[in-house]
């Protein structure tokens, strides 16, 4: 399997057989057989030196080898899972260099992502899972942002017909909330005061 720094995989759903959770745990099989002593399992989840793990939440104390003292790991960001420390911790690689994990609950794999966690992101190429059984999720803006991310090359798994009829299908919905109400009364509060 390339390097996560050259593809991603993108789907537009978490969960299902076509869901990035599933979607992982077969391409991590796939490209990095579990090894003895190079596997760190927690609640459920399996980590495989060589992995690209996403970090799911802001992490602003995570201890840094490099630095020698806490840095900060924002949700979204994705780094190479490097090693296991003699105490069982992962040492994980992000931008702020090696990270210390004893907790893996803000933490997913990374081969495979969803459409809005690639957004503002891209990659050189880019596996769209555009398929019919996706067809709940997938509109116009969906795909737009979906074949945007690639910067070399694209591949859509997924049938002209479901691609063609979601791109006729517009996701943005009228919203019905009060907040324009709000600031109005708010501003003639403010002016009255």
């Amino acid at each position: 399997f390339p390097s996560h720094d050259n593809i991603t995989v993108i789907s537009p759903i978490s969960k299902w057989d076509i869901g990035v959770t599933e979607l992982n745990i077969l391409v991590q099989n796939e490209f990095n057989p579990a090894q003895k002593g190079k596997v760190f399992k927690q609640n459920k989840k399996e980590f495989r030196i060589g992995d690209p793990i996403l970090c799911t939440k802001n992490n602003y104390k995570v201890f840094s080898l490099n630095l020698d003292d806490e840095a900060s790991v924002m949700n979204g960001e994705i780094g190479v899972f490097e090693g296991i420390t003699k105490t069982g911790a992962m040492i994980i690689k992000f931008d702020c260099g090696q990270t210390v994990w004893t907790d893996a609950s803000d933490l997913t794999l990374g081969y495979v992502l969803t459409v809005h966690k690639m957004q503002g992101s891209a990659n050189r190429a880019i596996i769209f899972i555009g398929h019919s059984a996706n067809t709940f999720m997938l509109n116009r803006q969906l795909i737009y942002t979906a074949v945007t991310r690639a910067k070399e090359k694209l591949i859509i798994i997924g049938t002209k017909k479901t691609l063609n009829s979601c791109v006729f299908k517009d996701g943005v919905k009228k919203r019905n909330t009060s907040l324009a109400q709000r600031i109005k009364e708010s501003i003639t509060k403010s002016k009255n005061t």
